[in-house]
């Protein structure tokens, strides 16, 4: 009898990234999946099941990173109370239990263990279960720290600097990557381990490398999971990744679109778009008429996509954890949007920084 595993997911990347786990490392275990949702909608439970690789599927009700600040306040006592009288770890119990009914797992598998919720409470019993992390994008190889930071908003960042230290994680750590001690006791695995700033991690190692995978299965699997196997060539002049824009300015998201749609009439004068939704994106795209627009199904990741387009170049809105995958630039133009780097110094910064782990040259920026 296989020994049983929960996967804590969230996002079409999480998935694809945890199939090659499976069929990796993974398949001596049974596994259920937690599905967070993502802005209150969850978007991978049709490939989840599509996938057969879980026996159960939950999912979880509640974004605790969008609870208003009071209910996070009440949680976040709740929390502290059980860490006073020494029973963290209980209360962790308590949490997974109301949700996937018994929590009795040899194993569990998180995708962030420095702004998520779950992820960080799993990483309380690192210390007794085996705990594997997955990449959780570019946001990975930033600094991380136990040190207040002064600079990020302050309530929310009290509140994420209290709890790692207390060993939870972080509730909703804005600005500030805290970690926890627990992360020594986990198994970490990413795109560049080489270039992760933090590496107090049980051991390390490079995800995606495909030595001991079961290739033709993780393959079928994904032709499976995301129903590739009716997939035909898309071919335009260009290819646009959007971005959640309204992470970084709620009220001029739409205009910061109607901005790009125009850059890209203006500078590259195509015939015919793709796009690419983020899967958070949650603005309209309205071109010209006389641009034909093919818009992707945007719960199939970046990742697998690229095999099925032919476009000359390639815009981002945002750097994309995507960005990784690519062997070279030279089709590559990065927006930056120079009013919203002036309202947004978070936006501005998380672009240098993200540059600077992908290498990118700065001709390939467009300020637009």
């Amino acid at each position: 009898m296989k020994k049983k595993a929960l996967a804590v997911l969230y996002s079409p990347k999480t998935l694809i990234d945890f199939i090659w786990y499976y069929y990796t490392y993974g398949n001596a275990y049974q596994w259920d999946a937690l599905l967070i949702p993502v802005d209150g909608s969850v978007i991978i439970r049709e490939p989840c099941e599509k996938s057969d690789l879980f026996e159960n599927i939950y999912v979880e009700k509640v974004n605790y990173d969008h609870m208003p600040l009071r209910k996070q306040g009440f949680l976040f006592l709740d929390m502290l109370f059980y860490w006073l009288i020494g029973h963290q770890k209980q209360y962790v119990r308590k949490f997974f239990k109301d949700m996937v009914g018994s929590f009795d797992y040899d194993a569990h598998l998180i995708c962030n263990d420095v702004l998520s919720l779950h992820g960080g409470l799993l990483e309380c019993l690192a210390d007794e279960k085996k705990t594997i992390i997955l990449e959780d994008g570019i946001a990975d190889y930033f600094y991380r720290t136990k040190k207040f930071n002064k600079n990020a908003p302050f309530v929310r960042s009290a509140i994420g600097y209290v709890m790692c230290n207390m060993g939870y994680a972080s509730l909703n750590g804005v600005g500030t990557h805290y970690v926890t001690d627990n992360t020594m006791y986990c198994d970490k695995y990413s795109t560049h381990p080489e270039k992760m700033q933090y590496t107090k991690y049980k051991s390390m190692h490079r995800l995606g490398d495909r030595e001991k995978t079961d290739i033709p299965a993780y393959q079928a699997c994904l032709r499976k999971a995301f129903d590739l196997n009716d997939k035909s060539q898309w071919m335009g002049d260009l290819i646009l990744f959007t971005a959640a824009m309204h992470d970084f300015d709620p009220k001029h998201a739409q205009d910061l679109v109607s901005q790009t749609i125009s850059y890209i009439v203006a500078e590259y004068a195509p015939s015919q778009v793709i796009i690419k939704k983020h899967p958070r994106d949650l603005c309209s795209y309205i071109f010209p008429q006389n641009i034909k627009v093919v818009e992707i199904d945007a719960t199939l990741p970046g990742e697998l996509l690229m095999q099925y387009v032919n476009c000359k170049k390639h815009v981002f809105m945002f750097t994309s954890t995507l960005l990784m995958s690519y062997p070279d630039y030279d089709a590559v133009d990065v927006l930056m949007y120079d009013n919203l780097a002036k309202r947004n110094h978070a936006y501005f910064q998380g672009l240098k920084k993200d540059l600077k782990y992908l290498g990118m040259e700065e001709s390939r920026i467009k300020v637009i």
